[in-house]
Protein backbone atom coordinates (compact mmCIF):
# COMPACT_ATOMS: atom_id res chain seq x y z
CA UNK A 1 0.00 0.00 0.00
CA UNK A 2 2.65 2.54 -1.29
CA UNK A 3 0.39 5.78 -0.64
CA UNK A 4 -0.18 5.52 2.55
CA UNK A 5 2.99 4.01 3.48
CA UNK A 6 2.23 0.78 5.20
CA UNK A 7 3.52 -2.78 4.84
CA UNK A 8 2.46 -6.11 5.02
CA UNK A 9 -1.05 -4.86 4.36
CA UNK A 10 -4.00 -7.05 4.67
CA UNK A 11 -6.95 -5.61 3.06
CA UNK A 12 -10.91 -7.14 3.86
CA UNK A 13 -14.02 -5.57 2.29
CA UNK A 14 -16.97 -4.83 4.53
CA UNK A 15 -20.19 -4.72 3.43
CA UNK A 16 -23.28 -3.76 5.80
CA UNK A 17 -26.54 -3.64 4.70
CA UNK A 18 -29.71 -1.95 5.55
CA UNK A 19 -31.12 -2.98 9.26
CA UNK A 20 -27.15 -4.34 9.93
CA UNK A 21 -24.72 -2.77 13.16
CA UNK A 22 -21.79 -3.73 14.63
CA UNK A 23 -21.74 -2.92 18.66
CA UNK A 24 -19.12 -0.75 19.91
CA UNK A 25 -15.78 -2.70 20.29
CA UNK A 26 -12.06 -2.79 20.10
CA UNK A 27 -10.06 -4.64 17.75
CA UNK A 28 -6.90 -6.73 18.17
CA UNK A 29 -4.56 -7.80 15.28
CA UNK A 30 -4.30 -11.18 16.65
CA UNK A 31 -5.14 -13.11 13.44
CA UNK A 32 -3.28 -10.45 11.45
CA UNK A 33 0.30 -11.15 13.26
CA UNK A 34 -0.40 -15.03 12.86
CA UNK A 35 -1.38 -14.58 9.47
CA UNK A 36 1.88 -12.14 8.63
CA UNK A 37 4.11 -13.91 11.15
CA UNK A 38 5.30 -10.61 12.53
CA UNK A 39 5.73 -9.65 16.16
CA UNK A 40 3.44 -8.48 18.68
CA UNK A 41 5.20 -4.93 19.54
CA UNK A 42 5.45 -3.85 16.21
CA UNK A 43 3.15 -0.44 15.47
CA UNK A 44 0.23 -1.68 13.19
CA UNK A 45 -2.28 0.64 11.53
CA UNK A 46 -6.53 0.54 10.88
CA UNK A 47 -7.56 2.73 8.38
CA UNK A 48 -11.07 2.58 6.56
CA UNK A 49 -11.65 3.65 2.97
CA UNK A 50 -15.01 4.48 2.35
CA UNK A 51 -16.63 2.89 -1.18
CA UNK A 52 -19.47 4.22 -1.17
CA UNK A 53 -21.14 7.90 -0.67
CA UNK A 54 -22.96 8.18 2.37
CA UNK A 55 -26.10 7.78 3.05
CA UNK A 56 -28.94 9.29 5.84
CA UNK A 57 -29.05 6.61 8.30
CA UNK A 58 -25.09 5.54 8.06
CA UNK A 59 -22.69 6.58 10.74
CA UNK A 60 -19.52 5.19 11.92
CA UNK A 61 -18.30 5.85 15.59
CA UNK A 62 -14.71 6.40 16.97
CA UNK A 63 -14.83 7.18 21.01
CA UNK A 64 -17.42 10.14 20.91
CA UNK A 65 -17.42 11.44 17.53
CA UNK A 66 -19.65 9.50 14.97
CA UNK A 67 -18.49 10.39 11.38
CA UNK A 68 -20.93 10.58 8.28
CA UNK A 69 -21.51 12.59 4.92
CA UNK A 70 -18.65 10.99 3.96
CA UNK A 71 -17.95 10.75 0.01
CA UNK A 72 -16.48 7.60 -1.79
CA UNK A 73 -12.59 7.43 -1.41
CA UNK A 74 -12.41 9.52 1.75
CA UNK A 75 -10.32 7.01 4.21
CA UNK A 76 -10.35 7.74 8.58
CA UNK A 77 -7.60 6.49 10.54
CA UNK A 78 -8.26 6.28 14.73
CA UNK A 79 -6.58 4.51 17.00
CA UNK A 80 -8.00 1.47 17.22
CA UNK A 81 -6.18 0.00 20.15
CA UNK A 82 -7.43 2.59 22.86
CA UNK A 83 -10.26 4.27 20.97
CA UNK A 84 -13.80 1.83 20.83
CA UNK A 85 -15.50 2.26 17.52
CA UNK A 86 -18.94 0.80 16.40
CA UNK A 87 -21.37 1.23 12.92
CA UNK A 88 -24.71 1.23 12.09
CA UNK A 89 -26.51 1.15 8.87
CA UNK A 90 -30.50 1.99 8.94
CA UNK A 91 -30.44 3.74 5.57
CA UNK A 92 -32.01 2.45 2.31
CA UNK A 93 -28.85 1.11 0.75
CA UNK A 94 -25.85 -0.54 1.92
CA UNK A 95 -22.50 0.97 3.00
CA UNK A 96 -19.11 -1.06 1.66
CA UNK A 97 -16.06 0.12 3.06
CA UNK A 98 -12.30 -1.12 2.68
CA UNK A 99 -10.26 -2.02 5.93
CA UNK A 100 -7.07 -1.74 5.70
CA UNK A 101 -4.27 -2.64 8.40
CA UNK A 102 -0.41 -2.87 8.02
CA UNK A 103 2.41 -1.88 9.82
CA UNK A 104 3.51 1.87 10.11
CA UNK A 105 6.07 3.32 8.51
CA UNK A 106 7.92 7.27 9.07
CA UNK A 107 5.84 7.61 5.45
CA UNK A 108 2.50 6.56 6.80
CA UNK A 109 3.38 8.50 10.26
CA UNK A 110 4.37 11.49 8.57
CA UNK A 111 1.17 11.67 6.29
CA UNK A 112 -0.90 11.56 9.75
CA UNK A 113 0.96 14.29 11.20
CA UNK A 114 3.26 11.79 13.78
Amino acid sequence: MEPLGLKDVKLNINLQKTGEGKWYHLDGMGSYTKEKNVEQEEKYASVFAMLTDWMPGQWLIFGNTTWEKWRAGECAYYDWEHIPHGTANFSHGHRWLLKIRGIKTPEFNKLIGG
